[in-house]
């Protein structure tokens, strides 16, 4: 520390107190945060309607909206207005005259800092190091917490910004799913404030329930008249459903799925009710009936949602472990699983950007995808029966 009369530290020749006394700066590494916050405010101050739209869209998506409020003040937000928005260059030109010549130069930086996605590489105390899967490159980000996010394999978007050799999260990250990488790389890419807002959103969106045909879940009951004393056997087996015993099926490969059970009718008397778990399932069953039965009367059609059915009164659902101890259902089972494996190794796959497995073991990058993707799959408990992640990599070579 220099005293008053000595000469100053910065080298000028003059005293300390003519030169730099009161006016010394603390290095750029301590400002860097005072200045994204001056950013911030700055954004808050002069954006405040475009916070409130990016807040909206979020939370719309999220089927949220009572979380708006509390999303205005979420620091993704602003940095989105920042940087998407690019109220960066506003700030910039406003304080031109009043910033220290470094941070204006570290301003400007940061400009040039896209968001993006990265991978978790690996972590030590108060810092990560990610891989930027558009680049390849390696950062490290330090003040970073130790969480959930945070673990080697994670994905995130996110954009720390550089001060010096090291990156700083001011914003923070938000986790991301592996089959939506492919759409946030080409969200980011675009820049458009409310894809970006679309997508996050619709990560922490309910999840909507589906069946194998991608139709929206919704129990559907359609209920038909006969004519006194009418023997429709003859007639369903024309339409293609198989007599269970109990019960009239229709079984036929989805779009997910071979073999699938679609539809299954009951007869009682002169009534013929029908069940599908989709509004679209029950018209394909009112034509196939219209075509096939047609003395019969369509009475009604009900449609009810998923959450009408009492939480705390679950069908009885079948012993598992009673099941595959009959070897026939165990081996019928099995026999299903391994049909449903070897298709799937030729199926398009979200999770790999459209490609097939076979396709991705293939591409060096995509590799890596579906070496994730394999690992998130739960292992088959000894002595039961389902998809092998085991089996998988066995079939791709990994």
């Amino acid at each position: 520390m220099a005293r008053r009369n000595e000469r100053c530290p910065c080298g000028s020749g003059r005293k300390y107190k003519v030169c730099h006394l009161g006016r010394e700066l603390h290095p750029i590494e301590d400002r860097s945060l005072w200045l994204y916050h001056k950013m911030v405010r700055f954004a808050r101050e002069q954006a405040d309607d475009e916070i409130d739209s990016l807040a909206g869209v979020l939370t719309d998506v999220m089927g949220e909206p009572s979380l708006w409020a509390e999303m205005i003040k979420a620091p993704l937000i602003s940095d989105v207005v920042l940087h998407e928005e690019e109220f960066e260059q506003g700030f910039l030109d406003g304080r031109l005259s009043t910033l220290p010549d470094d941070e204006v130069l570290l301003a400007q930086q940061w400009m040039l800092v896209d968001r993006t996605v990265f991978e978790v590489e690996s972590t030590s105390p108060g810092s990560i190091e990610l891989r930027d899967l558009g680049t390849g490159e390696m950062i490290e980000v330090v003040n970073v917490d130790d969480n959930p996010m945070s673990r080697p394999g994670s994905l995130l978007i996110g954009r720390p910004l550089p001060v010096g050799d090291i990156y700083r999260a001011f914003s923070g990250f938000m986790a991301l799913r592996p089959d939506l990488v492919q759409a946030a790389l080409s969200v980011l890419d675009d820049k458009d404030p409310d894809a970006l807002m679309e997508l996050l959103g619709s990560m922490h969106r309910a999840p909507e329930i589906r069946n194998t045909d991608g139709h929206e879940m919704e129990p559907t009951e359609v209920t038909w008249s006969l004519p006194d004393g009418a023997d429709v056997a003859e007639a369903l087996g024309r339409a293609g459903l198989t007599d269970d015993g109990d019960s009239w099926t229709l079984v036929r490969d989805t779009a997910n799925q071979s073999n699938a059970l679609v539809a299954s009718i009951q007869l009682d008397g002169d009534t013929m009710l029908g069940s599908t778990n989709s509004v679209e399932r029950a018209g394909e069953l009112l034509e196939l009936i219209a075509e096939h039965v047609p003395d019969a009367v369509h009475l009604s059609t009900k449609v009810s949602a998923l959450d009408e059915f009492d939480e705390n009164d679950p069908p009885e659902l079948p012993n598992q472990a009673e099941m595959l101890a009959n070897p026939e259902i165990r081996a019928a089972i099995e026999a299903h699983m391994a049909t449903y494996e070897t298709e799937w190794l030729d199926s398009t796959i979200p999770a790999l950007g459209g490609r097939t497995p076979r396709e991705a073991a293939a591409d060096p990058i995509a590799r890596e995808d579906l070496i994730r993707l394999l690992a998130s799959f739960p292992e088959v408990d000894d002595g039961g029966v389902g998809m092998s992640p085991a089996r998988l990599r066995a079939a791709l070579g990994l």
